[in-house]
């Protein structure tokens, strides 16, 4: 039998034993006071003493990251965008997601790794509504089947904080959704640039976000840490803790469309500056082949 090497290993995708039904429908168990209760979810801070940047990294310009609700959400890119309820050790939370597409036909809802599995505990009893607004939404699905990889449950590697929500009935053609793309040169237009979209729900920079509202938050890249084989980028973005797997788009304007090419993940405290995975073959590539979203 071929051996794995530690990278392939990595990406391997892993979920939780089968969960016993729960008494009625997880919306049921999702009351608005329920959601009330809920906590939005930290981002972890980088490593960055297994994460080292590559090159100094310098403030964000004082004009980023422009941060603002957008006026209509109806429409791509908004519309693919998900506030994501779930349950942590009986605990509730809340944090941000996005609906995905590939050239299978089939569509999954991707979040942060870190919002699926924490501190060794699956995630459970998850609620995912697409274009929510003060407690509307464009639809919504029900899951207790969450997809993370091996190099985040075991070992909490940034590098592979991303994972996929497993809804009970499948996402309908009509559902809009992003394209991914991966291996991009972060360094060259229009991939140095990232369109930050989710639902902060906790002030935070001097914003009032309170996860009733989508937020964007845009900017620059502003370093890359790691090495060649598992980079983490860094980006002007205001948006903190509840936004933990809201989209990094790129914008291309010879197709005039948004790509999903990162993910709200990790912390660098005192700074609007997350950290997002450099989307590559091992990583996101795995992850949508898992959930068959893509196929070779």
């Amino acid at each position: 039998m071929k051996q794995l090497t530690p990278l392939t290993a990595m990406s391997d995708a892993v979920s939780p034993p089968p969960v016993a039904k729960s008494d009625g429908a997880i919306s049921d168990f999702w009351t608005d006071a329920m959601k009330a209760r809920a906590q939005p979810t930290p981002m972890p801070v980088l490593d960055k003493t297994k994460y080292r940047p590559g090159r100094a990294v310098p403030e964000p310009d004082e004009n980023y990251p422009v941060t603002f609700v957008p006026r209509d959400i109806s429409a791509l890119p908004y519309s693919a965008v998900c506030k994501v309820f779930y349950t942590n050790n009986d605990q509730p939370f809340v944090a941000s997601g996005w609906i995905v597409k590939g050239n299978t036909g089939v569509k999954g809802i991707i979040t942060a790794a870190h919002v699926l599995f924490s501190r060794g505990v699956w995630s459970q009893k998850f609620l995912v509504q697409r274009a929510y607004t003060n407690g509307s939404y464009a639809e919504q699905w029900e899951s207790d089947y969450p997809i993370a990889m091996r190099g985040w449950t075991d070992s909490g590697d940034p590098y592979w904080d991303m994972g996929a929500i497993v809804p009970k009935v499948p996402i309908g053609d009509k559902t809009p959704a992003f394209e991914t793309v991966y291996g991009m040169p972060y360094s060259q237009a229009p991939w140095n640039f990232y369109y930050g979209l989710g639902y902060p729900a906790e002030p935070a920079n001097n914003y009032p976000f309170d996860g009733q509202l989508m937020w964007e938050s845009d900017g620059p890249v502003l370093g890359a840490s790691g090495h060649q084989d598992r980079i983490m980028l860094q980006a002007a973005n205001a948006m903190e803790r509840g936004s933990s797997g809201g989209p990094w788009l790129n914008y291309d304007p010879n197709s005039r469309t948004f790509y999903a090419n990162g993910i709200q993940s990790h912390g660098d405290p005192g700074r609007q500056a997350p950290y997002s995975p450099h989307f590559a073959t091992n990583n996101i590539v795995p992850l949508l082949v898992h959930i068959n979203v893509l196929r070779f």
